[in-house]
């Protein structure tokens, strides 16, 4: 399907992994797609992340090579309690994909150009003006941009979610995450079998509000840390995670992180569930930009590929409706009755709850898989 007018169908703020996944899917559908990126060029500090076999299904229909972006995998996961005093292990099936993200917007940028879409970098919007027929934007040089509809997917903190009035007003829930990797030289030639190994969480709040993670195979070691505390004291406890692993015998006693190397982000998670809606005229706001982000894993690379598709199939039956705004409406009752489970909370009380990770071996399974898998307790 393509507009019969001489502007693109889909306009998307963001390229991030909502974002490019958005375009490439709506590309895929025969829109006419421009893509907006704030960034000149892509990130260069690697962030892993990790990606359950549930977002198998939309890699495939993006038609991304998964040996481009997977560099090893997850098939242990051991629990430690803060005063590593108890551990507990548990085994996963099937394992879980640890992917580099920016190798993967590659992909996805790629696979948006190869159908179509058209990719405008270094454009910062300024302005957001939606009218009846179209949406409007002007970047901080004057270029103007039209489309029929508006995809939002400009992150955390949302600048477009503020400007079409949905982001809430109160929120509690945001946490700063710092990590560092270190991938090898030559991985980018690596191909075919990528390392399994264990992933350490170690536990440093009764709420698992706070938690470090730490994963080393092969040429991949990852430090990572989830926290509540304020970002001035990120880094020290960042610093804690890397002595603890270094006495615990999973990182290397002589590795070195340079601290201008972190790549620091803050995560809302589960703010997608304190939106009264995802929608405003002609626009939907996905990915991180929507808080997409699982209230318990805090990783948020899956919901971020299914948000966005859910926002093209949205937009296409919005642009074939003559009543477009009641068509888009229906984003927010399907994510609702499709990704409430993974993204809130678990019903219980998680205080109560952690100690049973370390007496009860289906209590670390579950626990493990609501972290890696999104699956609810």
């Amino acid at each position: 399907m393509m507009s019969t007018e001489n502007i693109p169908d889909l306009v998307i703020l963001g390229a991030g992994p909502a974002g490019t996944a958005a375009a490439a899917f709506a590309a895929g559908k025969s829109l006419n797609v421009e893509l907006l990126d704030q960034n000149q060029a892509p990130a260069t500090l690697p962030l892993i992340e990790w990606l359950p076999a549930g977002a198998d299904h939309l890699l495939e229909k993006l038609k991304v090579n998964r040996d481009e972006h997977v560099v090893g995998a997850v098939d242990t996961v051991r629990f430690i309690d803060a005063k590593n005093s108890r551990t507990a292990k548990t085994k996963l099936k099937p394992p879980v994909d640890l992917v580099l993200t920016h190798r993967l917007l590659e992909q996805l940028r790629s696979m948006a150009g190869e159908r179509g879409a058209v990719v405008s970098a270094g454009t910062r919007i300024v302005s957001i003006d939606p009218r009846e027929e179209k949406v409007h934007l002007v970047s901080a040089t004057d270029q103007e941009f039209t489309g029929r509809l508006l995809v939002a997917a400009d992150g955390t903190e949302s600048w477009a979610a503020k400007k079409l009035g949905i982001y809430p007003k109160t929120q509690s829930r945001h946490s700063m995450s710092c990590q560092w990797a270190s991938l090898g030289a030559d991985l980018p030639k690596k191909t075919g079998q990528k390392p399994s190994a264990e992933l350490s969480l170690l536990f440093t709040s009764d709420s698992l509000a706070d938690f470090s993670y730490v994963y080393h195979a092969g040429d991949i070691t990852l430090v990572g840390l989830i926290t509540e505390a304020p970002p001035d004291r990120v880094e020290s406890k960042f610093q804690f995670t890397v002595d603890w692993g270094k006495d615990d015998g999973v990182l290397p006693s002589d590795l070195v992180i340079d601290p201008g190397n972190l790549v620091h982000r803050t995560i809302p998670r589960g703010l997608a569930l304190d939106m009264e809606t995802h929608g405003a005229k002609r626009s939907l706001v996905i990915g991180d930009a929507g808080g997409f982000i699982p209230a318990l894993s805090h990783d948020g690379l899956y919901p971020a590929i299914w948000s966005a598709e859910l926002a093209v199939e949205t937009c296409v039956s919005a642009l074939d409706s003559p009543h477009p705004q009641d068509a888009l409406s229906e984003f927010d009752h399907r994510w609702r009755r499709d990704m409430v489970e993974y993204l809130r909370l678990p019903n219980v009380d998680l205080r109560f709850l952690l100690p049973l990770v370390f007496s009860n071996e289906q209590m670390a399974q579950k626990v493990a898989r609501a972290f890696v898998y999104g699956e609810n307790l």
